[in-house]
């Protein structure tokens, strides 16, 4: 369709003989980037507000590009690593669970992800990525809906008509890991060139029985069929499959006495200071060393702190469980999640005599995951000498974890984008001035639906109750065995199946025009750029609504959601001498709230995100373009941006008071949405260097500060108007589970605690820097050496404040993290060949990076946590032919 509409487009030209005669004459596309013109670490150019192709210097916006040469010299394994990299960035820990958002800057949370500045809701692995752009603050002009902090777009590699090759590397590492890729560019005459890229990856990390197995091929094609002209395909298809690793425990242990077990049934609980607590309804718990499921009615396990394990709570509390290693994990083997993917995109772009220029655009995504979605994150102690059926407990007093299963089923996500644009440019003495339109439509749909693992005809009959779904035990002396499944009917009679407990289907789109405009005036000194752009969001959502008394889906509700915006950008750059100039900009974004969550009331009423950025700072170009970067000032306010909060607290009050229907939702939901109005501004400096073909440098630095209004004002005055009736509750000495409630309140008050005005934003570095260079040995005995390093560096972070004091922070404390590099180019067989050794966290910095904290008895402590990578040592050995 697309090629036909092309074809149509050539009746307006007079020319399309003459064309046809000399296809080498070419306009290079107008709305896309090419990347070809990158030198070095330095890039050339980018999308700019007016949706056009512009060099990076003269674009107003706030923006570091990695190229795919400083891509390669750092040894980039995933998008994330090479994040690290990007200005002001604060990256989240990478999880199996990939949906393309995981790059933050600013110490705001991210936004999408874009893949050649088009929606994408997973993350392109790195082989087949020729630049990763990093765009600071909001710009709906360029990426559409976004946050205030900004995102990340990757560019792909393409067909080139420059020259045949093919590329082969084989990467291996001292985590015992393998990759392969392969690149191959074929030129098909003077019209046509195709270009196929090619994975295999066995990835393995210091984490125990982690894997991560990728395998993918990609093929694109350019086709320039006449004078200004040029189509361009692209499709992608991948699997992965990824272990699920819970890295963080949860301590249920610590309260136990280490002196009382239980070695029968018991007829009363325990007293409170054993630390243990009986079950009083069915626990059907399995694990493979008791060879089916066992029914722990009347039994007990250890209680604890509800904190993670970490070195901080340790030091707290003596009797928590330590774990055996860093590196540790629970989790059983197949415990892991599949993943298939494809993307096809195709562009058809015409250039006429006129200058006019036509675009057309489409990029068609999908993506299915599926597999065990879950983490064994706990540690209790089995203190039950005996098993229900009388055996001895073989495992007595060993450490285990314990989890229910989810298992995703279909969770396909599709994400079609269609573009259509037109640029036209104006000649005039001393400059010119380049209108565009573009009008763009999104359409995502999601459909995840999940399954729990349950007894289905046990006496209590609905089949999601806590008292049918099965508990699958690991236990810490044989943590990584794989999971045992009950027989479908066992020896009691039991029968067991998977249960759907969510069916969601998304479907949402997003409409937009645009009206831009690129102006460039005495002698390209001046540049000026402005947009305009209006979007119409509609969202509905489908979701169970109720179940069956056996615990079955009965009926399904809509939420439907709309949104109306408008929004504009402004900028300019200019340059009174060649080195050096200034910018000014000022942009507006959006973000239409799509999570399936109500507020605490139980209303779906959560607003669009609104945001407004502005920027304004130096440029310069020195030494004949050898050394070029920008020095700026930021600042950006967001008004009403979602957060997800837990609702388990306020919940377990409303069981504990005897009013369960006061649930959020019913009880239906264990999160709430609320909002925040946040504010940041710093300082950025960014500087990229080729000095010569031998030494290039790349350095940023950053100082972010951000603040938070307006926090979570429905949850406030929900608070406000509940508070008296429950501390009565929490005072009432005849009601069993007042301690609990008084527990509870302090967990919805740490919520509430660090919601006050002007507080910083959780995630906030006090600097961000990185740097990173290599040099070339030009002569000598050593000609053709390379050798490079570098570091990230991390200022404090702030991550929570003490209890009830939202204003006496608490933060992760600085640290660093340097890499080498070293690589030399020789021949093998006439063959070129290129070796590279790269290590990472070079100095092995090893103690957590800590994420936030936790609250147990009205003090907070410490709690999740990461760690950086250890040392790692990579080879990469690569040929071209």
């Amino acid at each position: 369709m697309f090629v036909a509409i092309l074809l149509a487009t050539s009746v307006c030209r007079a020319d399309v003989t003459e064309a046809a005669t000399a296809p080498d004459v070419v306009k290079l596309p107008t709305f896309n980037v090419r990347t070809e013109k990158d030198e070095g670490y330095i890039a050339a150019d980018t999308i700019s507000g007016g949706r056009l192709s512009t060099n990076v210097m003269k674009t107003p916006s706030d923006l570091t590009v990695l190229t795919r040469e400083f891509l390669d010299d750092i040894g980039v394994g995933n998008l994330n690593e090479a994040g690290l990299w990007l200005t002001n960035s604060n990256v989240t820990p990478a999880t199996e669970r990939d949906f393309g958002a995981s790059i933050g800057f600013r110490g705001l949370p991210s936004g999408n992800s874009t893949r050649n500045y088009f929606y994408y809701p997973t993350t392109a692995d790195e082989y087949i990525v020729d630049r990763l752009e990093g765009s600071r603050g909001p710009n709906a002009i360029i990426y559409g809906d976004a946050l205030s902090g900004g995102q990340y777009n990757i560019l792909i590699k393409r067909a080139s008509f420059t020259k045949d090759f093919t590329k082969a590397t084989l990467r291996i590492d001292s985590e015992g890991s393998s990759r392969v890729t392969v690149d191959s560019n074929y030129i098909l005459g003077k019209k046509l060139a195709v270009r196929f890229n090619g994975l295999a990856q066995q990835r393995r990390t210091w984490i125990d029985d982690f894997k991560d197995d990728r395998y993918a091929g990609d093929i694109t094609g350019s086709y320039r069929p006449w004078k200004g002209a040029e189509i361009r395909g692209e499709a992608e298809f991948g699997y992965s499959k990824v272990s699920v690793i819970n890295a963080n425990f949860t301590d249920s242990a610590s309260l136990w006495d280490g002196l009382t077990t239980v070695s029968g049934p018991l007829t009363a609980s325990p007293a409170a200071s054993t630390g243990l607590a009986r079950f009083t309804t069915d626990q059907l718990v399995i694990s493979p060393s008791f060879g089916g499921v066992i029914n722990m009615l009347n039994f007990a396990r250890t209680s604890g702190t509800g904190l993670r394990v970490n070195d901080a709570t340790l030091a707290a509390f003596p009797k928590m469980p330590a774990l055996p290693r860093d590196s540790f994990s629970a989790q059983p083997p197949d415990a892991m999640l599949r993943t298939h993917y494809r993307t096809f995109a195709l562009f058809a772009e015409q250039t006429f005599d006129s200058g006019l220029t036509v675009e057309i655009g489409v990029q068609d995504h999908s993506v299915n995951r599926k597999g065990v979605n879950q983490g064994w994150g706990n540690v209790f102690v089995d203190v039950n000498s005996v098993l229900p059926d009388g055996r001895p407990n073989p495992n007595f007093k060993k450490l285990y974890s314990e989890s229910t299963i989810v298992n995703s089923g279909e969770t396909p996500n599709y994400v079609t984008n269609i573009r259509i644009a037109a640029a036209y440019p104006l000649e005039f003495k001393g400059g010119r001035q380049t209108f565009s339109a573009v009008a763009q439509r999104r359409i995502n749909v999601f459909e995840p639906e999940y399954f729990r693992y349950s007894r289905v005809n046990g006496s209590v009959a609905d089949v999601r109750n806590a008292a049918n779904v099965v508990n699958f035990r690991q236990y810490w002396d044989a943590p990584n065995t794989a999971l045992l499944y009950p027989a479908s009917t066992d020896s009691s009679g039991n029968r067991y199946d998977w249960v759907m407990s969510r069916d969601t289907r998304e479907y949402s789109t997003l409409d937009s025009i645009q009206l831009n405009t690129i102006g460039e005036y005495f002698q390209e000194k001046l540049t000026v750029i402005g947009g305009y752009r209006r979007d119409k969001f509609d969202f509905d959502s489908r979701n169970i609504a109720t179940f069956t008394a056996a615990g079955y889906p009965a009926t399904v509700a809509h939420n439907i959601k709309h949104a109306r915006i408008d929004t504009k950008s402004i900028g300019a750059t200019y340059f009174p001498i060649p080195s050096v100039g200034v910018y000014v900009a000022r942009s507006e974004g959006f973000a239409p709230n799509t999570l399936n969550f109500p507020d605490i009331n139980g209303v779906f009423s959560i607003p669009l995100t609104t945001n407004i950025g502005r920027s304004a700072g130096l440029r310069f170009r020195l030494l004949e373009g050898k050394v070029v970067g920008s020095v700026g000032y930021y600042d950006s306010v967001e008004a009403d941006r979602p957060a997800q909060n837990s609702a388990s607290s306020v919940n377990q009050i409303w069981v504990d008071l005897g009013l369960p229907a006061k649930q959020v939702g019913g009880g239906a939901f264990t999160t709430f949405l609320d909002t925040f109005d946040y504010k940041a501004h710093g300082l950025e400096l960014d500087l990229t260097a080729n000095l010569s073909r031998d030494a290039k440098l790349k350095f940023n630095i950053a100082f972010p500060t951000t603040e938070q209004n307006n926090g979570l004002p429905r949850a406030q005055a929900y608070y406000d108007a509940n508070i008296a009736q429950w501390r009565a509750g929490a005072a009432d000495v005849t009601n069993p589970n007042n301690a609990r409630i008084a527990q509870n309140i302090a967990a919805f008050e740490t919520i509430l605690s660090g919601t006050a005005n002007g507080r910083g934003v959780n995630g906030t570095y006090k600097y961000r820097a990185n740097i990173f260079g290599t040099y070339r040995i030009p002569s000598g005995a050593l000609k053709g050496l390379r050798v490079g390093g570098g570091a990230n560096f991390f200022g404090r972070q702030l991550i929570s404040n003490q209890v009830g004091r939202p204003y006496d922070y608490i933060f992760q404390k600085s640290y660093l993290v340097t890499t080498a590099t070293m690589g030399y180019g020789l021949k093998m067989f006439r063959r070129p060949v290129d070796l590279q050794l790269n290590v990472t966290n070079l100095f092995d910095y090893s103690e957590p990076v800590y994420n936030g904290t936790a609250t147990f008895s009205g003090v907070a402590y410490l709690n999740g946590y990461s760690y950086v990578e250890p040392r790692r040592v990579m080879l990469t050995v690569g040929t071209t032919f």
